[in-house]
């Protein structure tokens, strides 16, 4: 594979933008913060003078984008030994075919849903407000009592991110609180674009979650998304979420992700 170089990041761009729902991030990432920085690296491949493979390293994972089913990945494979990461992300049939290849890898699958904002009403009795980087610890202690997210961040990192992502605005929180003050909810966009975002964090406490929050959280949220006309994109790989998600977005894709095993 070769590395690219910044003259190389338009071409790439216009690649990845005619399939934007598989290889999402790819695009936000290398929109936002160009071909190559201290924590990111850009390779490709190609075939008869076209475009055949990206793959991206940030920080400590890969994201992988061909707009083929059969693609060489003998290239990838070699890079992904060389250089290996925690996780490695792409469309399912990508990863299928990687989880063949590499060993110490645990394999995961999921969904790629478009999700559909409207304008709806913004009334609520809860409190709702685009977070700001003095809220991010609150909602960093709310999304890691719930296990999943316990399982990848701690309370301290998750936090940096979120108001490194609000102050360079790559992505946003909303929030929820009851007549208290108190954080009940939040959602979020983990990586925007002028254009486009993904949907993630999402999160309620398990006593308000029989209550109508997380739907005006999420159509609050919505609203200013339409708004700015953004094309809206979420992954869900639980059984839970995906039933939940099938009722009101449409799937667009499916992805997979490889997880390095950890050495005891």
């Amino acid at each position: 594979m070769k590395e690219a170089k910044e003259l190389d990041r338009e071409r790439i761009l216009q690649y990845l933008k005619l399939d934007v729902q598989d290889c999402v991030y790819l695009y936000i990432d290398i929109t936002n913060y160009g071909i190559s920085s201290a924590h990111m690296k850009v390779w490709y491949t190609e075939e008869d003078g076209e475009l055949s493979l990206v793959a991206m390293k940030y920080y400590d994972s890969y994201q992988i984008y061909s707009h083929k089913t059969d693609c060489g990945l003998d290239g990838l494979c070699e890079l992904l030994r060389e250089n290996p990461a925690a996780m490695v992300s792409g469309r399912k049939d990508l990863i299928e075919r990687l989880e063949g290849e590499l060993e110490g890898y645990t394999a995961t699958y999921g969904i790629v849903f478009c999700i559909n904002p409207s304008g709806g009403s913004q009334e609520s009795e809860f409190q709702i407000t685009q977070a700001t980087q003095e809220d991010t610890m609150d909602i960093a202690r709310l999304m890691c009592s719930d296990d999943n997210f316990a399982a990848h961040y701690t309370v301290e990192g998750l936090s940096g991110q979120l108001a490194d992502r609000i102050r360079t605005k790559t992505g946003r929180s909303y929030i929820a609180r009851n007549d208290k003050g108190k954080l009940i909810a939040h959602i979020a966009t983990f990586a925007e674009t002028e254009d486009v975002a993904v949907v993630s964090g999402s999160v309620v406490l398990p006593e308000y979650r029989k209550t109508d929050v997380f739907v005006q959280l999420d159509s609050y949220m919505g609203y200013h998304m339409w708004q700015e006309r953004k094309r809206l994109y979420a992954f869900a790989n639980s059984k839970k979420m995906i039933k939940l998600q099938k009722m009101y977005e449409t799937v667009c894709g499916e992805y997979g992700k490889l997880e390095r095993r950890k050495q005891f």
